[in-house]
């Protein structure tokens, strides 16, 4: 009897459970599928997102490298170039292509002042290059060899107009930036920073001039030796070189 009675009183307790879950579902069931339904749309919205940023950062990974490429192989720079750079200078996916973008058009007009034949396109292009170093300097400072390299370029700029005092400024920077050991930057500032002490004069430190500047340069080199006076030249003094002594 006694065992009879405990599996009674047991099993009404269960039921007594049962009908509380049941009644609970009853009043709390639409709020229980309302949130089931939000939590289900925070979780698929967090999978597009995540999705959609890796696709972003892969598009501005392979507009770089395929910028870059065309910076090393082309022979003559185009709005192409500098406009992609300039657009992938303004993006915030992914922060160190920005500011490398920034870096190579300064190198850019740096190269562009390097070459230019007359005063104002060099007045011209000067400021663009030590607008874009300085952007690297202002907003990258998360990255200490970007801004490094930034302030190398403003010093070659500086050096190329005769400013030696800004110059040394610049790379002095450099040197006392912390967290550049191994970097190559460091190097590159170190030894201009020497040759600018030991010369004091402008120095160009080797670099690796872009395929399109070095066709620039040629191009510039060929005109200049096929020009009239040249020609002229060139036939006067093989005509002198034809005449016979006289006895």
């Amino acid at each position: 009897m006694k065992s009879i009675r405990r599996h009674e009183l047991q099993h009404n307790v269960l039921d007594a459970e049962l009908a509380k879950i049941v009644g609970f579902f009853k009043k709390h069931g639409t709020k229980l599928s309302w949130a089931v339904l939000i939590l289900a749309l925070i979780a698929l919205g967090w999978v597009w997102w995540t999705r959609k940023a890796a696709t972003q950062k892969m598009q501005v990974q392979n507009q770089y490298n395929r910028l870059t490429q065309l910076a090393a192989s082309s022979e003559t720079y185009d709005e192409e170039l500098i406009n992609g750079f300039k657009s992938l200078s303004e993006q915030d996916t992914v922060r160190w292509v920005a500011a490398d973008s920034l870096l190579k058009l300064g190198r850019i007009y740096a190269t562009l002042a390097l070459l230019a034949n007359e005063k104002t396109r060099r007045d011209e292009a000067i400021p663009q290059a030590r607008k874009y170093y300085q952007r690297v300097i202002d907003g990258f400072g998360d990255f200490p060899p970007f801004v490094a390299a930034a302030y190398v370029g403003l010093g070659k700029l500086a050096e190329g107009q005769g400013d030696f005092e800004t110059a040394r400024g610049c790379y002095k920077t450099v040197l006392d930036m912390p967290g550049l050991a191994g970097y190559p930057i460091l190097q590159q500032a170190r030894e201009a920073a020497w040759q600018l002490g030991t010369f004091q004069t402008p120095v160009r430190l080797a670099t690796t001039m872009p395929a399109w500047a070095r066709a620039e340069l040629k191009k510039r080199q060929e005109e200049e030796s096929a020009t009239p006076e040249n020609d002229g030249k060139a036939k006067e003094d093989v005509k002198k070189g034809d005449e016979k002594p006289r006895s």
